[in-house]
């Protein structure tokens, strides 16, 4: 009987208007607003398990399920399938944005899409993500910067890659190493 359970349901009323009030038959609704839910999700008798669901309203179309802490203890938001301590999950948009709470300040966000990472700026005020993102890492690991230069031992870099070491640079690889002192 899996899928069974308990829950708190949250209902406001919705009154009629002063203009509609002396109608004959006029009457007050409800309607659902929120509800948080116990569900079984196993009920073997040696290992009962409950999910713990939060759902919200974001529509006339009644409420929707907007997270789940799973008897393992992972918290999904955007997912009804949480399968790490914490995961957000989106279709449409960034899945967490990292703000000083500023009204005026771009937030950073960070979007995980077919295989790829993404770290881009979002608008205040539109919440739109920047069509270019900062940093992405694609499904083969490659590492992509969109725009600026890169500093490495130094915080104003001069070129597309730019190494701020007083006692020269060194590159090396799987076969080969390569070292200079000075200017290059």
């Amino acid at each position: 009987l899996a899928g069974i359970g308990t829950g708190i349901l949250f209902n406001s009323n919705t009154f009629c208007s002063l203009a509609n009030c002396s109608t004959v038959g006029a009457t007050t609704t409800a309607t659902s607003t929120a509800r948080i839910a116990s569900i079984l999700t196993n009920v073997s008798t040696s290992t009962v398990a409950s999910d713990l669901l939060f759902y919200t309203k974001g529509s006339s179309l009644g409420l929707t399920e907007a997270a789940r802490l799973t008897s393992r203890g992972n918290l999904g938001i955007g997912t009804s399938t949480p399968y790490h301590t914490l995961t957000v999950a989106s279709s449409t948009g960034p899945q967490l944005a990292l703000t000083d709470g500023s009204a005026t300040a771009n937030p950073w966000t960070f979007r995980s899409i077919n295989n790829n990472f993404y770290l881009a700026t979002s608008s205040p005020s539109t919440f739109a993500t920047s069509t270019l993102a900062a940093l992405t890492i694609d499904a083969g690991g490659n590492i992509l910067f969109q725009g600026g230069n890169v500093g490495i031992g130094t915080t104003s870099p001069g070129s597309l890659l730019s190494i701020g070491n007083t006692s020269g640079w060194n590159f090396t690889t799987a076969t080969s190493s390569s070292f200079a002192t000075g200017g290059v």
